[in-house]
């Protein structure tokens, strides 16, 4: 519940990124959920022999349970299976992985 709003079921307030309305849910299965960004692009899919394009709408957003407040960040295909959930650690070393990756192809990030 965005701003720090509680639902009767749980005793202690929302992160302030949680987007999710929590109304009705039990502590045992809450799951906060925001900072969502959708990134439209373009995946290569391997098919008769070589990597063809493919439009996609990828999702990344922070997740986090009420049980554990382990902070997750998820990178998901809009329309597909797919879901990535990383630790805050792996994400940075992604992040970073990203960068000298894309240095090396002449393509630095900014910022």
């Amino acid at each position: 519940m965005a701003g720090g709003a509680t639902p009767e079921t749980i005793s202690q307030p929302c992160p302030s990124w949680c987007e999710r309305e929590h109304a009705g849910a039990h502590a045992d299965d809450l799951l906060h959920t925001g900072g969502g960004r959708f990134v439209d692009g373009v995946v290569g899919r391997w098919r008769s022999g070589e990597i063809q394009p493919e439009p996609v709408t990828l999702i990344v957003y922070l997740e986090q349970s009420l049980a554990d407040k382990s902070l997750w960040l998820s990178l998901a295909d809009a329309e597909g299976p797919l879901c990535l959930r990383l630790d805050m650690h792996t994400a940075r070393s992604l992040v970073q992985a990203l960068r000298v990756t894309l240095e090396v192809a002449d393509l630095p990030i900014s910022g």
